[in-house]
């Protein structure tokens, strides 16, 4: 998905290309390092873009998992 969609952080790639974060959420766990390294690999992140879409998949993975009792407003 990297060559062919552009797929360029975690997020895109376990929310909008494969809907595992929806559909299939324990795989995001299984393949989460394997991705990770694949990302390190074809486009080169450092430490620091790694820690970054660790946390914004974090994130996601607590909203997609937690109810809120509430509408959270921005």
């Amino acid at each position: 998905s990297v060559n062919y969609e552009m797929t360029n952080s975690l997020a895109d790639f376990f929310v909008r290309r494969t809907g595992r974060l929806y559909f299939n959420i324990e795989t995001v766990t299984q393949y989460r390092q394997q991705a990770v390294q694949d990302f390190i690999n074809y486009l080169d992140w450092d430490e620091e873009r790694v820690a970054f879409e660790n946390k914004k998949l974090d994130e996601l993975l607590y909203d997609a998992t937690h109810f809120y009792e509430s509408e959270i407003l921005s």
